[in-house]
């Protein structure tokens, strides 16, 4: 089995239910290795809703609650009760001795064999994994694999260190780069860039964004014996907006 939720869960169309049928599945599953998201902010979320009392009655009981089951839908609210397969008064009590010590690391208490968090914690959502590693995630690698925003793909950590600190590789078939210095008005491409120089990210995608700034910035890794234009690191994004 790749992922604990089952395929119902996938096609929940409200966000706040659909996040507490992942917190669920992944609270009943004893033996969880990874958690994995796009931002950082998502798995930090999951991990508060393991303190929710409505995840241990789910699992105690085998059995969604009414505000769930009214948002879902008594279909997809019956395909996941059958998912649950009975109550676990067992997992249950096992996660509310987890969630009853109010200290960090809650994580790995309920999930002893989490070996990662995967997700991107860089740029600007740098202080939400320092607050994940030193609180509920303490002891958990929260590794960085890649960049990537709502306007799709944009590179892919080489080997990410568990201190934050990732170097991407651009994913060029995914959108064109160009590359707005922070401190001039015209975009250069990859093979001109100067390392440590700090860069705005503008795109152009196969959806039909041309040329639109993400607001995220970056800076050329410096050049060394395996120099390569296409690796750049992400910057946290400036507090003012260019005009």
């Amino acid at each position: 089995v790749l992922y604990s939720t089952p395929k119902a869960g996938y096609e929940i169309l409200d966000d706040e239910a659909a996040l507490f049928v992942h917190a669920l599945f992944a609270a009943k599953d004893a033996n969880l290795g990874l958690v994995e998201a796009n931002f950082v902010t998502l798995p930090a979320r999951l991990l508060g809703l393991l303190r929710d009392e409505r995840i241990a009655r789910a699992i105690e009981t085998g059995t969604l609650d009414d505000d769930i089951r009214t948002r879902i839908g008594d279909g997809l609210a019956d395909e996941l009760e059958e998912a649950l397969r009975g109550p676990d008064a067992e997992r249950a009590a096992q996660l509310r001795e987890a969630a009853a010590d109010a200290g960090p690391g809650l994580a790995r208490r309920v999930w002893p064999r989490l070996k990662f968090i995967l997700s991107n914690g860089t740029g600007s959502f740098a202080p939400h994994a320092q607050r994940l590693r030193d609180g509920a995630g303490r002891g958990v690698p929260v590794l960085s694999t890649v960049f990537a925003a709502s306007e799709g793909l944009i590179g892919v950590g080489l080997e990410p260190s568990d201190d934050g600190d990732s170097t991407y590789c651009l994913v060029p078939r995914a959108m064109f780069f160009e590359f707005l210095p922070l401190d001039g008005d015209d975009t250069v491409l990859a093979d001109e860039l100067t390392p440590g120089r700090l860069y705005e990210l503008v795109v152009t995608t196969l959806g039909g964004l041309c040329r639109y700034r993400i607001g995220d910035v970056v800076w050329l890794q410096p050049k060394s014996a395996d120099f390569d234009p296409s690796k750049v690191n992400r910057a946290p994004r400036p507090t003012k907006s260019r005009a």
